[in-house]
């Protein structure tokens, strides 16, 4: 999300993996209720004290909260410039709670191709329209 433009993180990949989830599956999205980013231009790694969801530890609380309610973890990590930490401590949390864990990356280069991502992702695909297979499979029910 550093970096991003609001637009860029609240839609983005995300509008594309939930357009593609069955209907009746829920998306828990951190940049729900941030409008008030869209001010920001591109959103930076600091606290915004004017609104307490996103100082630091309510960051944190609502990122943390979110996976401990969620059945499936996916990460979208494509195209990365720069090693995001909060992404690698929320797969963290995912894998210490037992979610299955989705990492959308490249094959090759990317910055986050690492000893702990690469054993505790219990699936890893080349894009997004691959993970939500993976989530509709695994989260839909039938025969």
């Amino acid at each position: 999300i550093t970096g991003l433009t609001y637009e860029d993180a609240r839609f983005g990949w995300r509008q594309e993996f939930k357009n593609l989830l069955h209907p009746h599956l829920n998306v828990l999205s951190p940049m729900r209720h941030e409008l008030h980013l869209a001010e920001q231009g591109t959103i930076e790694d600091v606290d915004y004290p004017d609104n307490p969801l996103n100082t630091s530890r309510g960051i944190v609380t609502k990122d943390r909260m979110d996976i401990r309610r969620a059945s499936v973890f996916v990460a979208c990590l494509l195209g990365a410039k720069s090693v995001s930490v909060g992404t690698l401590i929320e797969c963290g949390w995912a894998n210490a709670y037992g979610l299955p864990i989705v990492v959308v990356v490249e094959d090759e280069g990317n910055c986050h191709d690492r000893l702990f991502l690469r054993e505790i992702a219990d699936y890893r695909v080349n894009g997004v329209v691959d993970a939500t297979s993976i989530v509709n499979g695994l989260l839909s029910e039938g025969v």
